[in-house]
């Protein structure tokens, strides 16, 4: 908890918005630029909490995205055991 009068900085993720349509715009931006991202990244760089969340509506959306498991440690250097969802070709948006 911050005490008074300290200011928290706002990284651009978090400025950007934390509804889910806002999550899933930065998880979909991140996928078409890097193809690939993993729950802690997802977390820490994106400031998205629930990406299994956010891969599902985006899969309903019409996105192929793929879930793949690997090992990957935390910013404290904790192993984790977590998601690396992978944005395959021919992926896109379908009429609602």
């Amino acid at each position: 908890m911050q005490g008074p009068g300290t200011h928290r900085q706002h990284s651009t993720a978090q400025a950007q918005g934390r509804s889910a349509e806002a999550q899933r715009a930065r998880v979909l931006a991140h996928l078409r630029q890097h193809h690939r991202l993993t729950t802690i990244e997802a977390r820490e760089r994106l400031n998205v909490l629930h990406p299994a969340g956010r891969a599902f509506e985006l899969r309903a959306r019409g996105h192929r995205i793929e879930t793949l498991w690997r090992t990957e440690r935390d910013a404290a250097g904790n192993p984790h055991h977590v998601a690396e969802y992978v944005l395959m070709p021919g992926a896109g948006e379908v009429s609602q």
